[in-house]
């Protein structure tokens, strides 16, 4: 008797820790869905801000996170401080170039490694044509 009670101890233990880890990884898999889908709304938002002729600086990017996330439009962490991050604490930064007719847009934030330059950054880049 006692042993069985070992066993289903362990069982229910070694599936706890299984059921965590599925957990974990799905929780890795949606942060960075969440980012990369607030990089895109983002792309559009920079895009039309340009498009308007309004400066556009980490300022008005932090400014425009805040609006899509307070309107539930974006899923992202704001901190104590009110900076908006990624799920991984980074910060979204923009960039953009014009050539001719077309504007093209970059957002990115440096993803789980919190490194700007790596294989796990988020990047979304659209080019967009001046209407």
């Amino acid at each position: 008797m006692k042993k069985a009670l070992v066993i289903i101890g362990l069982v229910a233990v070694i599936g706890g820790l299984g059921l965590w880890g599925l957990e974990a990884y799905f929780r890795s898999v949606s942060d960075h869905l969440f980012a990369r889908d607030a990089a895109q709304v983002l792309c559009y938002h920079v895009h039309d801000m340009l498009e308007e002729g309004k400066a556009v600086d980490q300022a008005a990017v932090d400014n425009c996170l805040k609006m899509l996330y307070d309107a539930s439009v974006i899923n992202i962490k704001v901190t104590p401080d009110g900076t908006p991050t990624d799920y991984y604490g980074n910060r979204f930064h923009a960039s953009w170039k014009t050539v001719g007719e077309t504007i093209d847009v970059t957002i990115t934030t440096a993803g789980p490694d919190g490194k700007e330059g790596t294989d796990d950054d988020i990047v979304f880049t659209y080019d967009l044509g001046f209407r």
